[in-house]
């Protein structure tokens, strides 16, 4: 029987998603690791297939010893599952990072702010940030040349009025 390349793409996505379903609901203590011969820390939390299989030394075996339904996935399923845990700390972290500047955007610059009084503002951008006036921290992001170095230094400022009346 011949399949489109949509049924295929669908049933590659059904099995990834049982996957992903099943990798979440297996899960150890770090002493049950540890006794089943996984290095992990003695932090108390409780870690799934995907947490485990981030881990430095830990492969799909070594989890499919410990579940043996496991092995019943499909391998496509399987090294879907091993590249998102590879990842995944790192997806954490951007996530982190998204969800702390979209908190930030919104946080106004006060009016008349002085961006001559940031020591390590390059005089370019801060004569653009004289220019432009940005009305939120958002609006300087988008200003040509913004670095993440000078958007940090001018929240350091906005959030803080002592570092302000002291610089």
């Amino acid at each position: 029987m011949w399949t489109t390349r949509g049924e295929q793409f669908e049933a590659k996505s059904k099995r990834l998603a049982e996957a992903r379903e099943l990798a979440g609901q297996l899960s150890l203590t770090p002493n049950e690791a540890a006794a089943r011969g996984l290095k992990v820390n003695k932090d108390g939390k409780r870690r799934n297939v995907v947490d485990l299989l981030g881990l430095t030394g830990v492969e799909f075996p070594d989890v499919a010893q410990i579940w043996p339904a496991l092995e019943a996935l499909h391998a496509d399923a399987r090294e879907q599952l091993e590249i998102e845990a590879v990842y995944s700390g790192y997806l954490h972290r951007q996530q982190a990072d998204v969800d702390a500047f979209r908190r930030d955007e919104a946080l106004p610059i006060p009016d008349g702010f002085d961006y001559g009084q940031l020591a390590g503002l390059s005089n370019e951008l801060c004569e653009k940030l004289e220019q432009v006036r940005p009305a939120t921290l958002g609006q300087a992001a988008r200003i040509d040349g913004m670095t993440p170095a000078a958007l940090t230094l001018v929240l350091a400022y906005v959030r803080n009025p002592q570092l302000r009346q002291a610089g």
